[in-house]
């Protein structure tokens, strides 16, 4: 299935240049197809085929935010930090699945994304991303990627967000020592 998604993520660069250009924290759509080889036993979509629409449409989202580019000229890239997904009801084989991609804000060198999973306007599932910027030299203060595009943009990053968050490095400390 690895091809499938080389490929779900090329049409959705492509479609990044073709679609108008949007405002960094807009509201971005992309739509998909739960074929069944996306399913378990040709039911539903796969838990894991979540995270594969997000990360294919985070690329158009960085093509219709200006920011492909800016980051393909510094060599860097974005790393998947964190990733939380709330899922409220099974999608069907054969559904056409309407995600909404939204940056919510920034602080540090962290970027914070939630995607929206629609199926006839019906939510089906939440996802939270924390995104790094990162080239061979390490991690970008993500404030300076967006003052580079939009020198008046602030964010605020929501609470809610920040929570989702906050206590992943100390999981990490205390799973780390188990080993």
């Amino acid at each position: 299935m690895k091809i499938y998604y080389n490929l779900a993520q090329l049409y959705r660069i492509v479609l990044g240049f073709i679609k108008p250009r949007v405002h960094l924290t807009d509201e971005v759509f992309a739509n998909f197809i739960v074929w069944p080889w996306l399913t378990e036993f040709w039911r539903v979509l796969q838990a894991s085929e979540f995270t594969q629409f997000t990360d294919a449409g985070r690329w158009e989202l960085a093509v219709r935010t200006g920011y492909l580019q800016s980051l393909l000229r510094k060599r860097a890239w974005g790393v998947v930090g964190g990733q939380k997904i709330i899922y409220r009801r099974p999608i069907p084989v054969f559904s056409h699945v309407k995600v909404s991609m939204q940056i919510m804000g920034w602080e540090n060198e962290w970027l914070y994304i939630v995607h929206r999973f629609f199926v006839k306007k019906r939510l089906h599932a939440l996802s939270f991303v924390r995104l790094a910027i990162r080239n061979k030299n390490g991690a970008f203060q993500v404030k300076d990627l967006v003052e580079e595009k939009h020198p008046s943009n602030t964010s605020e990053l929501p609470q809610e967000i920040r929570r989702l968050f906050e206590s992943d490095s100390e999981l990490l400390a205390r799973f780390e020592s188990l080993r």
